[in-house]
Parts: structure tokens; C-alpha cells; sequence
């Protein structure tokens, strides 16, 4: 088994640390710990719709930085769980 591939790991790291808090908080949760939506509000103390909207732009905001293939990889990765 091959371990990560470093450079796209410090892209990944670097493109989250561009994101506001909330938005970056809501793609880590959803995406790198696989909370639920519902979860995700509760760790947050936010309304499940806005963790809807948050995580969206998120993947957004990343896709603009990270290219929508890689973005797409990551998200990949998380429903191949």
C-alpha cells in the first residue's frame, strides 16, 4: 500500500487554510470525518442548512483552488469509505 502523496496532501492543507473558519470547519467534518450533516451542526452550534451551505461553497471554494478533479478525489474518498 502506497502512503499519501505529500505534495497533495500540503495543497489540500493549504487551500483549507484559505477557506473562513465555518466553511473550512463544515468540509473537514463532513468530508475528512465523515459526520453527518446533523452532526456536523451539533459540533458546530449551527443549523443544519447552513451546514448544507457551508460545506457547498466549501467544496467550492476549494474546487476554484484545487481544480474539480482533485476535488472530485476528495469527495470520491469519502463515499468509497
Amino acid at each position: 500500500m502506497d502512503g499519501p502523496d505529500v505534495a497533495v496532501v500540503l495543497d489540500v492543507r493549504a487551500a483549507l487554510a484559505r477557506l473562513p473558519f465555518r466553511k473550512r470547519a463544515c468540509v473537514v467534518l463532513r468530508h475528512a470525518l465523515d459526520l453527518s450533516e446533523k452532526d456536523t451542526a451539533a459540533a458546530l452550534g449551527i443549523s443544519v442548512g447552513t451546514v448544507k451551505s457551508q460545506t457547498s461553497k466549501g467544496m467550492a471554494e476549494l474546487e476554484s483552488l484545487l481544480g474539480a478533479e482533485a476535488v472530485g478525489e476528495l469527495a470520491a474518498g469519502r463515499r468509497n469509505r
